[in-house]
């Protein structure tokens, strides 16, 4: 389910609401409309429509549960997971924990990254872009080669 592009501005409301770009609720001609929004890499939220995420779901099963590296990604990646829906003015409600560990207070950024959406606090997606310590050419000849 690729397609979930572009780069938005919005805003949290005071019960930490936020209304998802029209946009990124369409991929494909298909309405997305239930979600797993859980803590990403780089200080963001990763927001997963739901058939990507039974996808990494599935994945996850053929991790040994022995497997130290396999344990500490699940139990992060899982215990921050939370289903969210949109309601009808297609608002999803970002939990108080989750704006803590992204450093999102009122305004943020919303990134379609293909097969998920970024959520992230303005601030925090300068810092990681200045940070960055390869341009975005160099990138670029790497990976699409």
């Amino acid at each position: 389910m690729p397609g979930l592009i572009g780069k938005y501005k919005a805003t949290l409301d005071t019960k930490g609401r936020l209304i998802l770009p029209a946009r990124l609720r369409k991929s494909r001609s298909v309405t997305l409309d239930s979600f797993v929004l859980t803590l990403g890499f780089n200080n963001c939220l990763f927001l997963f429509p739901m058939p990507e995420w039974e996808k990494i779901e599935q994945r996850l099963e053929n991790y040994a549960f022995t497997h130290q590296d396999a344990n500490f990604f699940l139990r992060m990646l899982m215990s921050h997971a939370s289903e969210v829906s949109l309601d009808r003015q297609h608002r999803l409600t970002v939990p108080p924990d989750l704006q803590s560990e992204a450093a999102i207070d009122r305004e943020v950024l919303i990134l379609g990254a293909g097969r998920r959406v970024e959520i992230w606090s303005p601030t925090a997606f300068d810092e990681y872009i200045k940070g960055f310590d390869k341009s975005y050419e160099q990138v670029a000849q790497q990976l699409m080669v």
